[in-house]
């Protein structure tokens, strides 16, 4: 059964010409399982980064093997702006140095692999090996490996380890390999295949053949994005939820820390760039977005919903916004609606509507972050203005100012000599005040000293002209 919708009834007067259509999976019943990308079992890689840059990993599982099924590859790899090399680290690196690593108790004489590569000019890919012991100064014994150029077979390759104490033997072992340099730009384009790692003249020092890889996924929303592949070996913080407004599902987000050490709880149905873009094809200009939420908070927490409206410029050749909205989820233990208004009715006309959720206030970082916050949020729904490419050109008489309002805000018409009446909502559509006006000539002063501050709906109503706007109010 569908609930009660009495807390957006004062807005169906201002969407009264306009269309509603549902959000792509904006009632969440369609999920499937997304593999983001796989990871080796010896180490870790620079994976996650690179998917955040182009949505897919730069250390990747290869049948173009030496022996066995797999082999690993490496890639340098940009988005044009930002350029990452593909590297594996044995260890947790920092700005200069690894730390950690994994345990030895032998000292092997060589390093050998199995490789081939094609490092573009300038650049050059590194595989280093450090041997540590508690209580030694810095590196114990290592070994450092350069190739540049290209090799289009695999050629096996041993150094000799150098060893700086004749003596001690190594507790723990780090190490990385990389596509391009670390100490200098990485060029992309850089490969390596790398298999068959392994240590001579000792029994018992870690290797490795690149056959085992775990896979990284999630099941996921279709047509929405999360940020579930942050979250290694964890808890994903969007999930599927029986605990639904209609239908069987929700999508149910929850703020979550992630080995990273990053707090997230997302969701946007379009992609993770500074720090959302993309979104759905729209050919009008979206008018409300509405839909229905539930939101168990931690402490002060409240969780969001942010709608961008944009439109591609040829001219600019970048994409530029035309309108955006913020609204605040308070608490809630039972479904309520939300409506999301936008007031951007011109041109150019909008291509792309971008509607993101989270279940914590993340809008600065001043703002109190529950860690475990809940948003439940389901039927997601789009109106559009219905007004005709030739009601833009219309002459519109009534206006409202200022903008930002302090204690008074004026409504004058410049023509309209009539009664009418004011009505002031919050996002919620809840009624905040209301007045009668008589003589829009001489301009009506509408008393605000009373309203929060916030963001409001405004809905004006006469003989001759209706209008409907938003205002800030701020003391």
């Amino acid at each position: 059964m569908k609930k009660s919708i009495l807390l957006i009834l004062p807005f169906f007067a201002l969407i009264f010409a306009a269309k509603s259509q549902p959000v792509a999976n904006g009632s969440f019943e369609n999920w499937n399982t997304n593999v983001y990308y796989e990871e080796p079992n010896f180490g870790m890689t620079t994976n996650l980064q690179s998917y955040f840059l182009i949505q897919q990993g730069n250390v990747e599982k290869s049948t173009e093997s030496f022996s066995g099924n797999y082999a690993a590859k490496f890639s340098t790899v940009s988005n044009g702006i930002d350029t990452i090399q593909g590297a594996l680290f044995v260890g947790s690196p920092n700005s200069s140095t690894i730390n950690g690593g994994i345990p030895i108790n032998v000292r092997p004489l060589n390093f050998v692999f199995d490789a081939k590569y094609s490092i573009q000019p300038n650049d050059t890919a590194r595989l280093f090996v450090a041997f540590k012991k508690s209580g030694f100064p810095g590196a114990l014994g290592l070994v450092i490996v350069s190739l540049t150029g290209t090799q289009s077979t695999y050629q096996t390759l041993s150094t000799p380890i150098i060893w700086l104490d004749p003596i001690l033997v190594p507790d723990t072992m780090v190490a990385f390999i990389s596509s391009s340099n670390f100490d200098y730009p990485a060029i992309p384009g850089s490969e390596l295949f790398v298999d068959n790692i392994n240590f001579t003249g000792a029994v018992g020092a870690p290797s490795t053949d690149f056959e085992s890889w775990n896979a990284i996924e999630s099941e996921e929303p279709d047509n929405w994005s999360t940020p579930n592949f942050v979250l290694l070996n964890q808890t994903p913080c969007v999930t599927k939820s029986t605990d639904a407004f209609d239908g069987q599902f929700a999508m149910k987000i929850e703020t979550i820390v992630s080995t990273y050490a990053d707090t997230l709880g997302f969701a946007t149905n379009g992609y993770f760039a500074s720090p959302f873009a993309g979104g759905m094809a729209v050919t009008q200009n979206p008018q409300l977005i509405t839909g229905y939420y539930k939101y168990n908070s931690v402490g002060p927490d409240t969780a969001l919903v942010g709608v961008f409206v944009t439109k591609y410029d040829p001219i600019l050749g970048q994409t530029v916004r035309l309108d955006s909205m913020l609204i605040y989820l308070l608490p809630t233990n039972s479904y309520q609606p939300f409506i999301v208004p936008l007031f951007y009715n011109s041109f150019p006309l909008a291509d792309t509507l971008n509607i993101t959720f989270a279940s914590s206030n993340f809008e600065n970082n001043n703002n109190f972050v529950g860690i475990g916050s809940v948003l439940l949020v389901d039927n997601i729904e789009v109106a559009y203005n219905s007004v005709s490419s030739d009601a833009f050109e219309s002459t519109k008489t009534l206006d409202v100012f200022p903008n930002p309002a302090n204690n008074k805000l004026v409504v004058n018409g410049k023509y309209l000599n009539s009664q009418g009446h004011f009505k002031l909502f919050d996002c919620k559509g809840s009624l905040v005040l209301e007045k009668s006006l008589t003589n829009f000539v001489n301009g009506n002063s509408i008393d605000l000293s009373d309203v929060s501050d916030g963001i409001y709906i405004y809905q004006i109503n006469s003989a001759l002209e209706n209008k409907n706007g938003k205002i800030v109010v701020k003391h």
